[in-house]
């Protein structure tokens, strides 16, 4: 296994992992998230420099020049620019990340956030596959 399957693995587990519970329970999935991460700046800059490492990672990481191999250095690009604002902006990033999680949860409701769940979770196979067989 090269570098590149191993993060297509990590990250489809990492994937599932953290949207699988929007399949079984959506409303209380979003109050653990907004308990556990948006409730104060110093949890919104916990977040932003854990985003930042991740982020980093995956841009700094030799995968190649292949097209698979631009979407992690993408991945993390975006990344770092995300931890920017949630370490120099905490809360206007957390007023902004909440009235998103707020607009997805009464636009859509629970069998939509159930629907992104099982997509989410079926874009996390998708890229374990890549990893263990394409790759």
């Amino acid at each position: 296994m090269d570098t590149l399957s191993i993060i297509c693995i990590v990250l489809g587990l990492w994937i599932i992992v953290k949207r699988a519970p929007l399949v079984f329970a959506p409303g209380a999935t979003l109050r653990r998230y907004d308990r556990l991460v948006l409730s104060t700046d110093a949890r919104i800059r916990i977040a932003g420099v854990v985003i930042a490492v991740l982020g980093l990672f995956l841009f700094l990481l030799p995968v190649g020049e292949e097209m698979l191999g631009k979407i992690p250095r993408a991945m993390g690009c975006a990344m770092v620019f995300l931890a920017l604002g949630c370490l120099t902006l905490p809360s206007w990033t957390r007023r902004r990340i909440r009235v998103l999680v707020n607009f997805v949860n009464s636009s859509v409701g629970d069998v939509g956030l159930r629907i992104i769940g099982l997509l989410s979770v079926l874009l996390g196979l998708l890229l374990i596959y890549a990893g263990i067989y394409v790759v």
